[in-house]
């Protein structure tokens, strides 16, 4: 829950990177909600409105979480435009998701592990 309140707190900012398993885990909790709000919804009867405002208001923080993502692997945000590409393209989207972070600093700031390199003692 920490790394989705993280990230809805950051939403203005696309700059950055995010860790792999920060990023999965908001999509977790992201979609945990979704499945909720349409539990709800179906409850109270109220025709997927309570979805539609959810999904509104998680739009930007949702779409900057890629972003960051793909600043980690070293790629532009545009790299997400990949998947309207027929076919293939999601599939591909989603490996540029999965894959592991550019180990150190990177052109998009520094790593978002912390990883000290013990090659070079301080």
């Amino acid at each position: 829950m920490g790394s989705y309140i993280a990230t809805v707190k950051n939403f203005a900012n696309s700059d950055g990177r995010v860790r792999r398993k920060d990023f999965w885990l908001f999509w977790l909790v992201h979609y945990g909600i979704c499945y909720l709000t349409l539990f709800l919804g179906e409850l109270i009867q109220d025709d997927h409105a309570l979805i539609a405002v959810y999904l509104s208001l998680s739009f930007i923080p949702a779409l900057t979480s890629i972003v960051r993502r793909l600043h980690d692997t070293n790629r532009s945000g545009w790299s997400m435009l990949v998947v309207l590409i027929p076919f293939v393209g999601v599939l591909i989207g989603l490996m540029l998701l999965v894959e592991q972070g550019s180990p150190g600093d990177n052109d998009y700031g520094p790593d978002p592990k912390g990883v000290i390199d013990l090659t070079h003692p301080v």
